[in-house]
């Protein structure tokens, strides 16, 4: 087992009516055509995907609550460049332009799951995607202008303080 000491919190930043499925199918699906620079629409299983060789997540938590365990823990996922070696990463789907749409039923299963991870890796650090940007004016806090996205569309040190949840 690799040592983790992060989870990382993302959005899928798509319709919430998306499943695992899809946000699987997007990471691994070839890109649009590269030699004749066509942005083809991404279609599920066809082109327009990332083409990675591993999705971003571990877990996929879609709009009704139900948890897609993805890739087990010890698989080194694509969910932040230069900070995935370490990490274990979650996303609600939702969050589409930066708006936090997720159901209270997507809410629960993640303090439930959180909770059922840091029970198993013990000591970890929780933070949003976004938290990761760097602090470019080094005053010790990513501020808004310092995010390089909006992911995970919500403020996850200010939602664990009002869960009061302990790591």
């Amino acid at each position: 087992m690799r040592a983790i000491n992060k989870i990382v919190i993302h959005c899928s930043a798509s319709r919430t009516s998306a499943t695992a499925d899809d946000i699987i199918s997007y990471h691994l699906t070839p890109k649009a055509n590269r030699k004749t620079g066509a942005k083809a629409p991404y279609i599920k299983g066809v082109q327009g995907g990332l083409g990675w060789n591993t999705g971003g997540y571990h877990y996929v938590i879609e709009s009704n609550g139900n948890v897609v365990n993805t890739y087990p823990p010890d698989v080194v996922t694509n969910g932040v460049k230069g900070h995935n070696k370490n990490s274990l990463h979650i996303c609600l789907i939702g969050g589409r332009a930066g708006v936090s749409d997720f159901s209270a039923n997507q809410f629960e299963a993640l303090e439930d799951l959180l909770y059922s991870l840091t029970e198993s890796l013990g000591s970890v650090v929780v933070l949003g995607h976004r938290d990761l940007s760097p602090d470019l004016d080094v005053d010790g806090i990513v501020e808004p202008h310092e995010w390089l996205k909006l992911c995970p569309a919500f403020d996850v040190a200010q939602w664990l303080r009002k869960i009061k949840f302990r790591a």
